[in-house]
């Protein structure tokens, strides 16, 4: 897919590597999205102080570190 957009193109770089780079249509297409993924994040975050922003990633880092153990809750009965 992302071949036939045009946002990637790749070479060979040696006997048995392909190196990948993004395209000018891909780099033009990333800028966008970044600017208003962080735009969002901005709106989302606007009523929270720099305590309160660190304190939430703290958080969240917590949430994904705990993701193995919320998917396995359940596979434990079924053995």
């Amino acid at each position: 897919m992302l071949f036939e957009r045009k946002l990637i193109k790749s070479r060979p770089n040696g006997l048995r590597k392909i190196e990948h780079a993004t395209t000018a249509l891909g780099k033009a297409l990333h800028a966008n999205v970044y600017r208003v993924a962080m735009a969002r994040q901005e709106a989302l975050l606007t009523d929270f102080s720099e305590d309160e922003r660190e304190l939430l990633i703290k958080f969240l880092h917590r949430l994904l570190g705990n993701l193995g153990a919320a998917a396995a809750v359940g596979r434990e009965t079924n053995g």
